[in-house]
């Protein structure tokens, strides 16, 4: 799960200073680590910085309809010289124009949201001009001139032949990661006040996955990540940090290199985090840094890693919505995490188990408000177990054999994720299953694997007529002595194809096995342990 940048329409230009500014936003597109060329070409021709909707931060935007103009010159620019499958090409290309010229997406002014993708370059004015408007010049020129080489440096390939995976022109959908159903008043985000505390709230551990290069850098770019957020750094505690710190003044945020911290059993070139007031921007602001360098989050009150992927929010500096925090109690449950802005995960008051909870029971009980009388009716339908515990529902969102929506996993069997879309359950054909078996550490918070390629090959069999997978899987887990079952498989996207012996074409799915402890290799395989990172 990758961080994104998100385009919108907008009918105003977002600035806080006007003070509940109404805004009208609609989603035109997200794409995955990085932003596409076609998403500053439709920024139009005069581009400028404004705030985020999204962070405390920037945001770009242009002339909508310049944009649009903009993409049409590159569509026919890319068929004149000769893109490669002009027909598939010929037909994204209508989609986007249709879309964005439709009537109930036009607006006034493109919105660029790219604080996931650029959170180093700072949110300054100068620093944006220096690494994503001048891009998108040099791009406008080369457009203009008719000319795809500076396409093609900007994305690091032949744009001609890769425009389906890097153009981002194939994407269009107005329910965005970041939605905004209805119409909003838009203010500056506000830090949270000071509390009357010497002691942190909470601390997040970034442990490192890796040697450190130059852990004073990495240091003094998180103490200017807290800065760019108009945060002051309580204390820094190493001596050799003096000079940041004579800049700094009492604060909300303490920044200290770990050295002498035992608890983790961690190395020495660590950096904690330690909150003194209520703040989600402390917790997004360090895993979004933490995200684009080898680190891993460990909470301190939740005694926990965090997720990789900052959708899942953990809520340890946050102020749940009073009313839903309410109902929540009702079923004597404690908000851990919020998936989207949607998904709350949460468990028992005093027990382990992870829970997700129904969205669509929480927008009944607010809409009838019947959550604080005597006649309230729980539902068996609010909540079902997902992990058995914070850990282990961590590794498993790392690993995508978590669900993100309700329904997903409801009355179903949770153990086997499917995202191949070949039929698991009845086949009704010979299928091949390579499965990828690895053990699942907690302690350490990572997996191992007694296999490779090689490995896989070995433990490699079918689905026998009259089998499911999870059938197939755990025979064959038996059979070899590996593992006494399985905890979570995921099933990937992509397909292998083989020949059977009777010589026909015949699917491979491709499995990774989580078990909860590996028994022994399988015979013939001559790897050893191999860690592999989140």
């Amino acid at each position: 799960m990758a961080n994104r940048s998100y385009l919108y329409t907008v009918n105003d230009i977002p600035d806080y200073r006007k003070g509940g500014q109404i805004l009208t936003v609609k989603g035109l597109s997200e794409y995955k680590s990085g932003i596409p060329p076609v998403f500053l070409l439709l920024l139009g021709d005069n581009t400028i910085v404004c705030d985020s909707l999204i962070w405390n931060s920037y945001a770009l935007a242009g002339d909508y309809d310049e944009g649009v103009k903009n993409l049409e010159k590159f569509i026919k620019l890319m068929l004149k010289k000769g893109v490669q499958n002009p027909e598939a090409f010929e037909r994204v290309s209508k989609e986007a124009l249709e879309y964005l010229n439709r009537q109930n997406i036009r607006q006034k002014f493109t919105l660029l949201e790219y604080g996931e993708i650029y959170p180093e370059i700072g949110y300054d004015e100068q620093s944006l001009k220096k690494n994503i408007l001048l891009k998108w010049k040099d791009l406008l020129v080369a457009l203009h001139n008719e000319d795809l080489s500076k396409f093609n440096e900007y994305i690091g390939d032949d744009i001609l032949t890769h425009w389906e995976d890097k153009a981002g022109i194939d994407y269009w959908e107005e329910v965005l990661y970041f939605h905004f159903s209805k119409e909003i008043e838009f203010y500056k985000p506000k830090t949270a006040p000071l509390k009357s505390t010497n002691k942190p709230l909470f601390e997040l551990h970034l442990i490192s996955k890796g040697i450190r290069q130059n852990i004073t850098e990495e240091f003094g770019d998180l103490l200017t990540y807290f800065k760019r957020e108009s945060y002051e750094i309580h204390e820094i505690s190493k001596t050799k940090y003096s000079a940041i710190k004579e800049e700094l003044i009492r604060a909300e945020i303490e920044l200290v290199s770990d050295e002498k911290e035992q608890s983790l059993k961690v190395g020495k070139d660590n950096i904690i985090v330690r909150c003194f007031s209520d703040s989600v921007n402390v917790s997004l602001i360090t895993r979004s840094f933490a995200a684009n360098r080898n680190y891993k989050v460990y909470n301190s009150v939740l005694k926990s890693f965090l997720p990789s992927y900052i959708a899942f929010m953990d809520l340890t500096g946050t102020v749940t919505d009073p009313e839903k925090t309410k109902i929540l109690d009702k079923y004597g449950l404690e908000p851990i995490f919020l998936f989207e802005n949607d998904i709350y995960f949460a468990r028992k008051k005093g027990k382990k188990p992870i829970y997700i909870v129904n969205p669509y029971l929480i927008d009944y009980y607010l809409m009838w408000k019947n959550y604080d009388k005597a006649d309230f009716v729980q539902s068996p339908e609010f909540y079902y177990e997902v992990a058995p515990d914070i850990q282990r529902f961590v590794q498993y969102a790392d690993r995508n054999v978590i669900p993100t929506f309700f329904y997903q996993k409801y009355q179903k069997d949770i153990k086997i994720f499917n995202f191949s879309g070949v039929d698991i359950e009845n086949p009704g054909r010979k299928v091949f299953v390579k499965p990828f078996i690895t053990e699942i550490d907690d302690d350490n918070f990572n997996i191992h694997t007694i296999q490779e390629e090689k490995g896989a090959m070995i433990l490699m069999d079918k689905i026998r007529e009259g089998e499911t997978l999870d059938q197939m899987l755990n025979r064959v887990l038996k059979e070899w002595g590996v593992a006494d079952g399985y905890l979570r498989a995921l099933v990937r996207r992509d397909l292998e194809f083989d020949k059977d012996k009777e010589g026909y074409i015949t699917p491979r799915l491709i499995v990774n096995v989580y078990v909860e402890k590996i028994l022994k290799k399988p015979v013939g395989s001559e790897r050893s342990w191999v860690s592999i990172p989140k």
